[in-house]
């Protein structure tokens, strides 16, 4: 793994762009990911029309079989560590979506994410 510049420090000649820079990306293991897939289901599937939301805390634990707090607590060291290295929008109530447009836009959690998912059960 290559060590990420010091945050405020860019190569001569780049310039800021947009969230999608490589410059935020983070190494994301298995467990990230499974996490990560089970919160933001939605924006990885696209079932149906309208803006999609991440599921609760509980929502992905139960889909995913751990508990709710270290569901909350591994999205929020994940968003921390994106926070460290200067991605914008990831704190206040928009803090999750913002979450998963950067982690969807950089290419760091895909739509072959939700492979890792156990088979989800019906209700009733």
């Amino acid at each position: 793994m290559s060590r990420n510049p010091e945050p405020g420090t860019r190569p001569p000649g780049a310039r800021e762009s947009s969230a999608t820079s490589t410059r935020y990306r983070i190494e994301l293991n298995d467990d990230d990911r499974l996490v990560l897939a089970a919160r933001f289901e939605a924006y990885l599937a696209r079932r149906g029309g309208g803006n999609p939301a991440p599921h609760s805390a509980r929502q992905a634990a139960e889909r995913i079989g751990w508990g709710a707090h270290t569901v909350a607590k591994r999205c929020e060291n994940i968003r921390n560590r994106y926070v460290r290295l200067g991605a914008p929008g990831l704190r206040g109530p928009r803090a999750l979506e913002e979450l998963a447009l950067l982690l969807i836009s950089t290419g760091e959690l895909a739509p072959a994410d939700l492979r890792q998912l156990p088979a989800s059960t019906s209700p009733g």
